[in-house]
């Protein structure tokens, strides 16, 4: 899913903001938000390290509003 640190003044129905304090363990160096609607398939192999990983209150912020904008809830 996109990731930008581009925070518009209102979220869209497919946003999440990253809490600040869950930042520095998603190994993101400013406010950030998820774009659940841009979705990409990225080869393992080109992956050079990872940045860091949502705490899991926040990654099921993610995936909950995944499914609502993909009918599943």
């Amino acid at each position: 899913m996109g990731v930008t640190s581009h925070i518009p003044d209102e979220l869209e129905r497919d946003e999440v903001l990253i809490p600040d304090e869950h930042l520095t363990d998603a190994g993101l160096p400013r406010r950030s938000l998820v774009k659940v609607a841009k979705i990409a398939s990225v080869n393992a192999a080109i992956i050079d390290r990872g940045l860091g990983r949502l705490p899991d209150k926040t990654l099921h912020a993610v995936l909950e509003r995944l499914s609502e904008v993909l009918g599943l809830l």
